[in-house]
């Protein structure tokens, strides 16, 4: 990825009895003055790369004060490696303004004029914030203090900043203290005007959650994990020995959010990771811990991931069926397994065991009450199946004729926390065709549960982050 935007004077006039100086334009003039040591001029634009949407702060729609330049250096590399010019623009207080109504951070663009340049390519190197970061492996000075160091004629390469990797960037982050560290590393010509374009090495993470559960929810806590240890200070390098174990939790959120209302976390900044495998996320409501997963595996320095996340809450049924014959201990049967998404009609079938008793339990991935009614559908006998329990109770309780081959149907509705209805429509078989184990341990009746079968109409799930599980 190259930022760096240049322009250069479409042609250059060589002059025998007068120097060249070049204006912050597209075209050179000659000054008429009498210098003949072939020096020119050389005007630098400095900026902080957009990003890809509409325009805000410093003409970009996602950035907000403090996410620009609060400290500048700009090192000149000639041919042969060695340092040419050492611009500090921190210092520059006329040109570069860093505060803005009290404020760090806020220098959005740069420019300088630089006399004296021999004319040839130059490697361009620019750094801002830099003054809180670290390289890997040497965590007593920062990258700032190495670059304060580095004078006008000193061999660049004796440094190695080229290939340095920073040791987690976005640490301690805060627009007040921290600052977003920036490099850019480019070649172009020492004449004329160039522009080049700062890229921030970490990533925006703005999150967001709708509460679609059907009730009132309270968020206590946001995390999102999986982030790299570290970065390349330029792009065109790799990062090596990269662990993915950096987190970020936002604590003590406390906040109730209405059904269908929306709440929006506080951005907050990762180092760019270009990983394999989906990032973790995990919102405590309420006394659960709801997790989910990303599709994105990578974030790029300098970009912005918009996560929204949609916590939805579908209804679950647990079907257990009891059986104690006479004379032996009790015993398990294994009714159902499934854990299918139901979709469209919501018409649950199960088989189940002749002369059995059975609970149907509901449940919710956001625990709350369930107002539901449970009926005999037309057709269905009370002979061959009855509720003992009352039809709103939860679990409803009940039992099955002993007789085997019976298609039984109860109706059920639901009106909380989010409305649905259909059917359950129970078949009955013989023992032989369950799978019964004797228990010795227990004289309790023992059960096998079915796996959950969902209630709900359309999946939920976030827009980039897949369905909330319970922990």
């Amino acid at each position: 990825m190259k930022y760096i935007k240049q322009f250069i004077s479409e042609y250059s006039l060589l002059l025998l009895l007068f120097g060249l100086v070049s204006c912050s334009g597209d075209d050179y003039e000659d000054k008429g003055d009498d210098k003949d040591d072939g020096l020119v001029s050389l005007t630098i634009n400095i900026g902080t790369e957009d990003t890809s949407e509409t325009r805000a702060y410093g003409g970009d729609s996602n950035a907000e004060a403090g996410e620009f330049m609060n400290t500048l250096v700009i090192f000149i590399v000639n041919s042969d490696g060695y340092v040419e010019k050492k611009i500090n623009a921190t210092t520059d207080t006329e040109n570069f303004t860093p505060t803005v109504s009290g404020k760090g951070g806020c220098a959005t663009s740069y420019t300088t004029t630089v006399e004296g340049i021999i004319p040839g390519t130059k490697t361009f190197y620019v750094f801002s914030n830099m003054d809180n970061v670290y390289a890997v492996g040497n965590t007593s000075t920062t990258i700032g203090d190495v670059l304060s160091g580095i004078k006008e004629g000193g061999t660049w390469s004796t440094y190695g900043i080229d290939s340095y990797v920073v040791s987690n960037p976005a640490d301690g982050i805060d627009l007040s203290t921290k600052f977003i560290p920036m490099s850019v590393k480019a070649t172009g010509s020492g004449t004329g005007t160039i522009s080049l374009t700062l890229v921030r090495l970490v990533s925006k993470v703005n999150a967001s959650l709708a509460n679609n559960s059907g009730g009132d929810i309270t968020i206590n806590s946001f995390t999102m994990s999986s982030f790299a240890d570290r970065v390349s200070l330029f792009d065109e390098y790799a990062a090596t020995d990269i662990v993915y174990d950096k987190s970020y939790t936002i604590s003590n959120i406390s906040k109730t959010l209405a059904n269908g209302a929306t709440h929006t976390f506080e951005p907050f900044y990762r180092n760019e990771t270009k990983g394999t495998s989906p990032f973790t996320v995990e919102v405590s409501v309420g006394d659960q811990t709801m997790t989910g997963t990303t599709s994105t595996t990578s974030i790029e320095r300098n970009s912005i991931l918009p996560l929204a996340m949609t916590l939805g809450n579908e209804l679950y049924l647990t079907i257990n069926a009891y059986i104690a014959p006479i004379g032996v201990l009790p015993i398990t049967v294994y009714a159902k397994s499934t854990s299918d998404l139901i979709t469209g009609e919501q018409n649950i079938s199960v088989e189940l065991p002749e002369g059995c008793t059975f609970s149907i339990e509901g449940s919710t991935q956001v625990t709350q009450d369930i107002a539901w009614n449970w009926v005999l559908a037309d057709g269905t006998s009370a002979q061959d199946i009855q509720i003992t329990s009352a039809a709103t109770a939860n679990p409803i309780e009940g039992y099955i004729t002993a007789v085997s081959g019976k298609t039984l149907t109860l109706n059920y509705s639901v009106t909380s926390p989010k409305t649905v209805s259909g059917t359950l429509t129970i078949t009955t078989k013989g023992l032989e065709d369950f799978d019964i184990t004797q228990s010795s341990s227990s004289s309790a009746p023992m059960f096998r549960s079915s796996s959950l079968f969902r209630w709900c109409a359309e999946p939920s799930r976030y827009e980039l982050v897949n369905l909330f599980d319970m922990k």
